[in-house]
């Protein structure tokens, strides 16, 4: 069955052995495009983990520096709370 075309390839013969060398150049930029985003969005698992743990020795020295404060506070007879460095008139 003829479509009254002939079908002619652009392909120079010095070209020919290249012609699979464009599908191994996509793998090839898939993979490394891939290991990127997978390392980028590694960091970004870390840096978040590493803020909520500084987020929690935030708060247990916190809690621990209140303790201090009300045992301070129980040693040497305050009942109320006051700040020294502020007077009250």
């Amino acid at each position: 069955m003829s479509l009254g075309y002939r079908f002619t390839s652009l392909i120079r013969p010095q070209w020919a052995p290249e012609k699979g060398s464009v599908l191994t150049e996509v793998v090839v930029a898939s993979l490394i495009l891939s290991i990127a985003i997978v390392g980028v969005a590694l960091m970004f698992s870390s840096a978040r983990s590493m803020v909520v743990a500084q987020g929690a020795e935030r708060v247990a020295f916190y809690l621990a520096q209140e303790k201090l404060e009300n045992q301070h506070r129980l040693e040497t007879g305050h009942t109320e709370f006051e700040v020294p460095w502020i007077g009250y008139p």
